[in-house]
């Protein structure tokens, strides 16, 4: 979904900048998601480069100080936020799809959502999504988020292809393909080599 046909399905927004958090908008169909809609559409390769260079100190430093891979923190925020094009990330500093449990204390903005059940099947459900105030904040409190007892094993890990593996065991994301798109993208940009700089040893390709 563009932000245009988000734009006509809900004319009582006036000013879709400064959208308020908690503000109920129009999704057409239950096959649509918010966190799907991109507000920063046409990335050039030059913005995908400079996104890569915005969050990589901040992964790096994820590594050294909590040893969550480099290259895993920069795959998920990829993906997760579109090259810091989605909703989540515009609108509330979110680059890594992030729900708010019961247990945050945090702002949060509720969106629908896609999720796949156990059988693969695609369904929209209605979420409540942690809010931030900068991207620092957000890559600071998904490795917080990755320290808990649920992703313990990937602690430590310096081999991308077993860090993706286990992290959609673990249940971070439903979608069925989850690994196969983070390693694509670690691969497609040479993601590793922010391992090597982090001082993380690294396992062959």
């Amino acid at each position: 979904m563009t932000l245009a046909i988000l734009k006509q399905m809900n004319p009582q927004v006036i000013n879709w900048n400064s959208l308020a958090v908690m503000q109920q908008i129009v999704v057409s169909t239950p096959s649509t998601s918010l966190t799907d809609v991109v507000l920063t559409s046409n990335i050039t390769s030059d913005m995908k480069l400079a996104f890569i260079a915005k969050v990589a100190p901040a992964a790096i430093q994820a590594w050294q100080t909590n040893k969550i891979l480099p290259s895993l923190t920069m795959a998920q925020a990829i993906l997760e936020s579109y090259w810091g094009g989605s909703y989540l990330s515009v609108k509330v500093q979110n680059y890594f799809g992030i729900k708010a449990s019961s247990s945050w204390k945090g702002p949060t903005i509720s969106l629908p959502t896609k999720e796949y059940d156990i059988n693969g099947n695609l369904y929209v459900e209605s979420a409540k999504f942690r809010a931030y105030n900068s991207i620092a904040d957000s890559i600071a409190d998904h490795t917080q988020f990755l320290m808990a007892s649920r992703y313990s094993n990937i602690i430590g890990l310096t081999d991308y292809k077993a860090a993706t593996k286990l992290i959609q065991q673990d249940g971070y994301a439903t979608d069925p393909n989850y690994t196969n798109l983070l390693q694509s993208i670690i691969t497609a940009y040479n993601l590793t080599q922010y391992d090597v700089q982090a001082g993380a040893v690294v396992s062959p390709k």
